[in-house]
């Protein structure tokens, strides 16, 4: 099969690809994995022991009452 190059606008690529199902979104962009030789990454897991050592590195939660009482206040 040999290559067309249309001159679409980004916003009409993205309007025709939304209306194809996640299966046929994923199998055009392995296509284009392919044709241009994007490698995809594979995910790495990690174990429970390690998630455990990342504690304390990022502080993550809150009071949302208080913080959205004092949104309001201001």
């Amino acid at each position: 099969m040999g290559k067309v190059i249309l001159d679409i606008p980004r916003g009409e690529i993205v309007r025709i690809l939304s209306q194809l199902s996640s299966e046929e979104r994923e199998e055009i962009m392995r296509e284009v994995g392919k044709e241009h030789g994007v490698l995809k990454l594979k995910p790495k897991y990690i174990s429970i022991e390690e998630v455990l050592e990342l504690s304390g590195i990022i502080s993550v939660g809150g009071d949302a009452l208080m913080d959205s009482e004092r949104i309001y206040d201001e």
